[in-house]
């Protein structure tokens, strides 16, 4: 998996700012659905977006107490579904990934 324009993995992020949390995001449920949108749309590797995108969404939410609790062919359709929403693609990660996930 290469990075062919290593600028494209933040591309999108937004910058903190006075957000209740103390950053842009309302809670980590939006944190990950921007971190998972950021990797699969912007294409910053050669191959692979779609898996890094699920997996770094995956480790950030473990890291913060949250674990992704839907099965695997689910996650599946719901990435192709993002993938090819062209309007509202946020809020829609945004309220899938909150019927999903779990604080542990």
């Amino acid at each position: 998996m290469g990075v062919p324009a290593a600028y494209a993995i933040w591309a999108r992020w937004k910058p903190p700012c006075s957000a209740p949390n103390g950053g842009y995001y309302a809670d980590i449920v939006e944190e990950a659905a921007a971190l998972l949108e950021n990797l699969l749309i912007n294409h910053p590797f050669i191959d692979g977006n779609k898996r890094a995108a699920f997996a770094a969404c995956d480790v950030f939410l473990r890291i913060n107490g949250h674990v992704l609790d839907a099965e695997p062919d689910w996650i599946y359709q719901r990435i192709m579904v993002w993938i090819a929403a062209s309007e509202d693609r946020f809020e829609l990660i945004v309220r899938d990934l909150k019927g999903c996930i779990a604080k542990v």
